[in-house]
């Protein structure tokens, strides 16, 4: 029998609120499930900060980066001092050690929405290396991946060769 949406929103909020869980969401973009992860992230966003970062729309490192720049400025109110022209795995190693770093201290929802598009990058071995080096030591940020391709996040999430084996709970929609 199918858990309902209700079940497992509860279940969601339970993991991230309770126990800081990383979860990984699986939802193959059926209206209602996009609309479910839609209406859950807002949610997020009133309860918590959330830093939401659309895989999507990253082409490289260097544009990630860029992105946890832009979202750790809008949650922390300061402006981060940055040389654009540094290499891209200087400026990701900069953005990501400041959420470690100042966010580490308030209650943080990192939220990585298409995650398994990351695959797609030339670098992806690397960035998985040096994401999940970063993230398994976030004491107060949880994580939370959404894809819509289940063979992609099963291939991160559950192949013990993936960086990310084992690091959050996988939930289906």
């Amino acid at each position: 029998m199918k858990e309902s949406l209700e079940k497992k929103w509860k279940k969601l909020d339970i993991y991230i609120n309770d126990f800081g869980q990383g979860i990984a969401i699986n939802a193959e973009g059926t209206q209602e499930q996009i609309r479910f992860i839609h209406d859950f992230r807002e949610y997020l966003g009133s309860r918590q900060q959330v830093a939401y970062i659309d895989f999507a729309k990253i082409t490289d490192a260097k544009r990630l980066a860029i992105e946890f720049i832009e979202q750790y400025e809008l949650l922390s109110g300061m402006t981060l001092d940055y040389d654009m022209s540094e290499e891209d795995y200087r400026l990701l190693d900069l953005a990501i050690k400041y959420f470690s770093e100042e966010m580490d201290a308030e209650r943080v929802v990192i939220w990585l929405d298409n995650f398994t598009e990351i695959l797609k990058m030339k670098e992806s071995e690397w960035l998985f290396g040096m994401l999940r080096g970063y993230f398994q030591h976030q004491q107060n940020i949880t994580h939370v991946f959404t894809s819509d391709n289940k063979d992609a996040l099963n291939q991160i999430f559950l192949d013990y060769k993936n960086p990310f084996f084992r690091f959050a709970v996988k939930i289906d929609l």
